[in-house]
This record gives C-alpha cells, sequence and structure tokens, in this order.
C-alpha cells in the first residue's frame, strides 16, 4: 500500500476521532489528539516514541499519523492484548499495513522501560492506570530513558476533579512530587 495513502488514511482518522468517538464522555483524548501528533512529527528523528497505555486507540492514530509521515516508528504498551484491536478499529487499517509504523506490545508499563537504552527516547507518552504509586514508578523508570531534549508526557492530570475519579487518580500528585524531585532537569 502507498504510503502517501496510509498517512493521508491515518491523518483523516485522527480527524475523524477528533470530531466524534475521541470526544465521547470519558475519553477527553480530542483535544489533546493536534498536539500529540505535533510531538511525534517533531521528536521523532531525536530518538524512539513511546506511548504507554492505548485505551481506545486515539493516541496511538495520533502518533501514528506523525510518523508514517516522517519514516518513523510508534512503540506502544499495554497490559491488554484487546487494546490492539481498539487501533485497528479506530485507525481504520489492518495489522499488516500498520506494522512498518507501529509495534505493539503486551507488557507492564514500568518494564516496558528496561527494552530501552537509557537516553534512547525522545517522547514518552503515559496514559496508564491513573493511580499514584503506578504513575510515580512510571515517570522513574522512564525519565532516564529520555534524551537530550525529549519529552516525557501524559494524560489525565486533572482526573481528579472528576468526581467518579476523585478517590482513584493521583496522577497529579505523583507529577507534582516528581517534577519537584527533578527541577533541574526540566
Amino acid at each position: 500500500m502507498d504510503e502517501n495513502f496510509i498517512q493521508g488514511h491515518l491523518t483523516d482518522a485522527l480527524f475523524r476521532g477528533m470530531e466524534g468517538d475521541a470526544k465521547e464522555y470519558g475519553s477527553n483524548m480530542a483535544s489533546h489528539m493536534p498536539t500529540l501528533y505535533l510531538l511525534a512529527q517533531r521528536l521523532n528523528k531525536l530518538g524512539h516514541i513511546v506511548e504507554l497505555g492505548v485505551g481506545r486507540g486515539w493516541s496511538t492514530v495520533s502518533f501514528l499519523a506523525a510518523v508514517s509521515g516522517v519514516g518513523g516508528k510508534l512503540n506502544s504498551f499495554d497490559i491488554e492484548p484487546a487494546r490492539h484491536a481498539a487501533v485497528l478499529q479506530a485507525s481504520g487499517l489492518q495489522a499488516e499495513v500498520l506494522a512498518k509504523y507501529w509495534n505493539f506490545q503486551v507488557c507492564d508499563s514500568v518494564e516496558a522501560a528496561s527494552r530501552f537504552q537509557d537516553k534512547s527516547v525522545s517522547l514518552a507518552f503515559v496514559d496508564t492506570t491513573h493511580t499514584y504509586e503506578k504513575t510515580k514508578q512510571e515517570l522513574e523508570a522512564w525519565l532516564p530513558k529520555i534524551c537530550q531534549g525529549g519529552v516525557i508526557c501524559g494524560h489525565d492530570y486533572y482526573l481528579y476533579e472528576d468526581p467518579r475519579w476523585a478517590t482513584v487518580s493521583q496522577v497529579h500528585k505523583a507529577v507534582d512530587e516528581f517534577s519537584a524531585k527533578n527541577r533541574g532537569r526540566f
């Protein structure tokens, strides 16, 4: 399949998601999709692009639309095997077509860090359990992997403001502590 067609198809999927399913209640990914696209596009040449937690596939589609246009590859990790199918549905493409641009592995997000050399990752996107302890472990595991000029970022910092998540989501607490501890790095 022609690379321009694939990149165009993924970009169309990105916009369909922003206008539809990615805006649905509970997702709130739509407004972040352009930023994820631009980050992956700009940081691709510095090192690996890594996604921790796939969810319904909209962040993945954003990253794939970017890396497919610049000859890159996305490495996605999730503990749920079914997340692979969510990306195929969101993208509208078959696994064989995406294989050139996407490496999906069923793996714990902290364990996945051991698969990368220090300073070899240009973008690590964290969107997994949203618990304090797990988010703290992820940030600590992935920081050494980030190269000079690279970015570690995530989703759902303000999730604790949603009454349904108020007692579970502690992303903000883990991020605030991590940022204070590593102030010289940022």
